[in-house]
């Protein structure tokens, strides 16, 4: 599943970060959610919090 994820992004001409890249490998080891995931990613980034209702 990840790997086809990698691949997905990668033909979209798009790479992940070592950083990003190790959450997400967490992630499908069941480490944390997916909404705890976009955490992450948004706090990484600087990018506005979780909209109501997303999680």
């Amino acid at each position: 599943m990840f790997s086809r994820h990698v691949a997905s992004t990668e033909l979209d001409g798009s790479e992940s970060t070592d950083a990003s890249r190790a959450d997400q490998m967490e992630f499908v080891r069941g480490a944390f959610t997916a909404a705890e995931l976009g955490d992450r990613v948004r706090q990484r980034y600087g990018i506005g919090e979780r909209r109501a209702g997303s999680g």
